[in-house]
């Protein structure tokens, strides 16, 4: 039996993807592309850091969607 790690103990990682969004030619970009395809695979979620959403924009979206679930099913 392979080693799997229960759900519980899987560290998802954490990506800058500063350098793929400023040259997707780049080594850097490239790596940080493998590193993003790794992730999509095993364990399937990540984290994304410099991605680039201004933090005004991310906070008016959450507050959206805030108030969407929180509308009466009706």
């Amino acid at each position: 039996m392979e080693n799997a790690q229960s759900p519980l103990h899987i560290t998802l990682p954490i990506i800058d993807i500063g350098p793929f969004l400023a040259d997707t030619t780049s080594d850097a970009g490239q790596t940080c592309a493998k590193t993003l395809r790794e992730a999509c695979h095993d364990p399937g979620f990540c984290y994304l850091e410099n991605y680039g959403i201004d933090s005004t924009l991310e906070k008016k979206v959450f507050d959206v969607a805030r108030r969407f679930f929180t509308l009466p099913e009706s």
